[in-house]
Formats: C-alpha cells, structure tokens, sequence
C-alpha cells in the first residue's frame, strides 16, 4: 500500500507547483469577481447638438378651438450660441373664458434603444438647451417645462422637466436637465386628443414604459396652454438634446464562481493526493 509522506519531509516539486498555482488561482477568482460586479453594459448616449428635424418623426398634434395654431421648424440662427436650432411658434387667439390648448413631438430615428440586447433600463438622464420667450404679460409665473419622449410599441410617454419661469420677454437660454428618470417618471400621453401627463388623464393599460421590454425611440415634445389672455405667442427654441441611458447592472460573479469551484476542488485533491 502507498504511503503519505511524513508531514516533516520536503513536499515534491509537485506538490510546491500545485500550491504556488492555487494561490495564483484564488487572486484570479477574486479579481475576475470584482471585474464581474460591473455592468456588462455601458451607458448609451444619444446627442442632437441643433435638434435637426431631418433625423426625426412628428407625432400628431393637437389644438383646440381656443388656439390658432403649433408649428415647429429648424431655424438657423435661434440657437443658444447663435447657430442652429428647433424653434417651436405656438399661437393663441382668445382664452378669456376657456384655456388654448397646443401640443406637437418629434422623436429621433437615430435615438433608438432595444433592452432586449443592449440591456435593461435603469435609469435615464435626459437635457436639453432651452429658450422660452411670450409676447403676454402676467402677474404671475409663465411655466416653462423640458419634456423629453419615449416612444415605445407605438404609444408616447412624457417626462417633465421644470425649468426657470418668466412673466414676460424671454428666458434666454438655460440648460433643463434631469438625472434619475425612471419609467414611473414617464406617462402615457394622446398627442392627437392632448391628454395625458402627470396631472392628467393617461392611456389605460399603459400608463409607463417598459424599460425592460420592447425597443424605445427618444425626443421631445411641445405642450403650451394659455388662459385669461386675447390672443398671445409663445416661442421656444430647443439644441443640445441628449438622453443618458444607464442600463440594470448585470453581473456575473455568480457563473464565474459556479465554473472556477469544481477546478479549484480538482486541483486540491491532486494536491491532497498520497504520494510513493
């Protein structure tokens, strides 16, 4: 019968081998579980510098009887450094007694995420480069809000993203961003019919999008409303558009560990093995 070798004689070239490789082998372990802990997904950012309406799809629009009119066009000098930008004109005839009512969104061709391979949402960081300007004047505060669009299975979701307010004149340029947006801060919204945000009415059955479904497109929409006025004009003037995608980390540790136990339980009954 074979023999262990006494605990007090020099372990075989062997044995010293096995034991230098297992130590190797739990620093391989250790720092492919740290590298594994990160998402196997990198963030996805989309950027439009001049909001070029050449890359991007209308949604349908709405005005009520209330108001005249909602267009939107490139224009080449409204820009917040002079150069290119969308320019959105919405014109109301009179809401003395009942609220004018515009709506219109684009979203890009190009902005376009699919959970299903490049990973589930967590959670998205939208901005954009604002210039609010009416020709009323209110006691008050003019709203002025920043509300980037999801569009996903034909159906349009709607965040809001509140910027600095006026009571006449302009805003001038300010950067409305947002960090942290989930799918409950998006909500179904008709831009035929106008409805639904927020504070509003929404589509049953389909009040979020599904960050973790089917493929999305990004942009940004238009929603003006004025009431207690005869007639007015509000202009606003959008670049620099940018949506941050942070998708679900995704690791992997466990897989790993599960693969590397079964060898490294191999290698120490080898190690452990007796010896003539």
């Amino acid at each position: 019968m074979p023999e262990a070798l006494p605990e007090n004689q020099e372990k075989p070239a062997i044995g010293r081998y096995l034991e230098i490789w297992m130590k190797r082998l739990a620093c391989l372990i250790t720092l492919a579980m740290f590298m594994a802990s990160a998402p196997m997904f990198a963030d996805v950012i989309f950027s439009d510098t001049t909001v070029d309406l050449s890359n991007y799809t209308a949604t349908a629009s709405f005005v009520n009887p209330e108001a005249v009119s909602i267009t939107a066009a490139n224009c080449s000098t409204c820009g917040s450094t002079g150069g290119e930008a969308l320019q959105f004109v919405s014109t109301f005839g009179d809401t003395t007694t009942t609220e004018g009512l515009v709506d219109l969104g684009f979203v890009n061709n190009l902005f376009t995420y699919d959970p299903g391979t490049e990973g589930a949402i967590s959670s998205i960081t939208a901005s954009v480069d604002k210039d609010l300007t009416i020709t009323l004047t209110t006691t008050g505060s003019f709203g002025n809000t920043f509300r980037p669009v999801i569009e996903q299975d034909g159906v349009f979701y709607l965040a809001a993203i509140p910027g600095p307010g006026l009571s006449g004149g302009s805003t001038g340029f300010n950067v409305l961003s947002q960090s942290g947006l989930t799918a409950a801060d998006f909500f179904a919204f008709d831009f035929a019919d106008g409805e639904g945000n927020a504070t509003g009415f929404v589509i049953p059955g389909s009040q979020h999008p599904n960050f973790s479904g089917d493929p999305m497109m990004f942009g940004l929409a238009q929603i003006s409303g004025v009431d207690g006025f005869n007639g007015g004009v509000i202009t606003t003037a959008y670049d620099n558009l940018s949506f941050d995608i942070t998708p679900v980390p995704e690791p992997s540790s466990l897989l790993l560990l599960t693969g590397l136990v079964p060898l490294l339980a191999a290698m120490r009954r080898v190690h452990n093995r007796p010896r003539l």
